[in-house]
C-alpha cells in the first residue's frame, strides 16, 4: 500500500485553517450548550423564555374582576410580579413610592416598576390593568428563563446569567485548545529550521537538512539552508584540494632540493678534507654551514608539508648567539673570493 504524500500548504492557508477550526470548534460548543439548555427545560428544571409573558396574559384575564379590597394574590400566576397603586396613577405613567398599596416585589424590583426602568442585563416589561374600582395594577415581567421551582428562585443565582457564563467559559476553552494545538505544530515545523541552523553554526556540513516542514516559506528557507550548506561544502573541498596541491609541490620540491645539497656538502667535504690555504678554508666553512642551514630550511618545510607542526611552547631565542650568527654570515658573504685573497 502506497503511503499517503502529505500536502504543502502556506503560511496563509495554516492560518485559515487555523480560523475554520475556530469557528467549527465555537460552533459545536454553542450546539452543545443549547442542546444542554434544552434539555434542562424539557426535564423540568427551568421554564421557557416567554412563561413570563404567559403569566402575564393570564393575569391580565383575572384582574378587571378584582378590587383592591377584594385582591386575590394566589389566583394570579406564580411567575406574575404586581404592584397595587393608587386610583390617581396614569396608565402608563411613573409613579411614586405613596402610591403604592400592595405589592409582592423586591426594592429593586419596585423601584424599577414605578419608574418604568430596565436593568442592564434583561428588558423589562410592563402592563398596567385597572382593577374594578379604579386601582391601578402593574404587572411587569421579562423575558428569562427562571427556576421551575419557586423554592429555587431566590436561593440559587440567575439561571440565565449562570448559562451565559458557562457559554463564554466554553468558548474560551476551545479557542485556547485550538490556539495551543496550532501553535504546537506551528513550534514543531519552526523547530527544523532551528535544527538546521544549528548544523551550519557546528559547522559539520556532512550532516543532511531536516525533512520538509510541509509548510511552503518554511521549506524554502530550508532549501536555501540546505543550498548554502553544499556551497560551503564545495567551497571548502575545493580549498581543500589547493591546500594538498601546494603541500604536494612544497614535498616535491624539497625533495629536490636535498639531491643537490647533498652533492654541495659531500664536495665541501671533501674538500675539507684536503690540504687548503686559510682563505680556502673558509670559504668551505661557510660552504658547510651554509648548506646545513638549507638543510635545516628543507627539513623544517618537509615537516610542514607532512602537517607535523609542533604544538610546544615557543622557544626563547638568545639575542646574543642570534646577532653572532648574524655577524657570522654578513662576514661570510662580505669575504672576497679565494682566488683573489690567493
Amino acid at each position: 500500500m502506497e503511503k499517503r504524500v502529505k500536502r504543502t500548504r502556506t503560511l496563509n492557508g495554516l492560518l485559515f485553517g487555523y480560523l475554520v477550526r475556530t469557528i467549527l470548534a465555537c460552533a459545536a460548543v454553542a450546539i452543545l450548550w443549547f442542546a444542554l439548555l434544552m434539555g434542562m427545560i424539557q426535564a423540568g428544571f427551568v421554564l421557557p423564555a416567554y412563561s413570563g409573558s404567559d403569566a402575564t396574559l393570564q393575569a391580565m384575564e383575572q384582574l378587571p374582576a378584582m378590587s383592591a379590597d377584594h385582591f386575590d394574590a394566589a389566583a394570579l400566576p406564580d411567575l406574575c410580579r404586581w404592584v397595587l397603586l393608587d386610583s390617581r396613577v396614569i396608565p402608563g405613567a411613573a409613579a411614586d413610592s405613596r402610591d403604592v398599596l400592595a405589592t409582592n416585589m423586591t426594592e429593586e424590583q419596585l423601584s424599577l416598576a414605578l419608574a418604568l426602568g430596565s436593568p442592564l442585563i434583561y428588558t423589562h416589561f410592563y402592563r398596567d390593568v385597572p382593577l374594578i374600582d379604579g386601582t391601578l395594577c402593574r404587572l411587569q415581567y421579562d423575558f428569562s428563563m427562571p427556576y421551575a421551582d419557586p423554592a429555587l428562585r431566590g436561593k440559587l443565582p440567575d439561571f440565565q446569567g449562570c448559562m451565559t457564563l458557562l457559554l463564554l467559559l466554553w468558548l474560551a476553552a476551545a479557542v485556547l485548545w485550538i490556539t495551543r494545538r496550532t501553535a504546537r505544530q506551528l513550534r514543531e515545523k519552526t523547530g527544523q529550521l532551528t535544527r538546521a541552523c544549528r548544523i551550519l553554526a557546528e559547522g559539520d556540513l556532512s550532516v543532511p537538512m531536516p525533512g520538509s516542514t510541509h509548510l511552503r516559506e518554511l521549506d524554502e528557507a530550508l532549501q536555501t539552508m540546505d543550498r548554502l550548506r553544499k556551497e560551503l561544502a564545495a567551497s571548502l573541498k575545493a580549498q581543500w584540494l589547493l591546500e594538498e596541491q601546494r603541500s604536494q609541490r612544497l614535498a616535491a620540491l624539497a625533495h629536490d632540493l636535498k639531491t643537490p645539497l647533498t652533492v654541495v656538502r659531500g664536495n665541501a667535504e671533501l674538500l675539507a678534507e684536503d690540504a687548503l690555504s686559510a682563505p680556502q678554508r673558509q670559504a668551505v666553512e661557510a660552504i658547510l654551514r651554509s648548506s646545513d642551514r638549507a638543510a635545516q630550511y628543507v627539513a623544517a618545510l618537509r615537516d610542514v608539508c607532512a602537517a607535523q607542526v609542533s604544538h610546544a611552547p615557543a622557544e626563547v631565542l638568545p639575542v646574543t648567539g642570534w646577532l653572532a650568527e648574524l655577524r657570522t654570515l654578513g662576514q661570510e658573504l662580505c669575504a672576497p673570493p679565494c682566488w683573489i685573497a690567493r
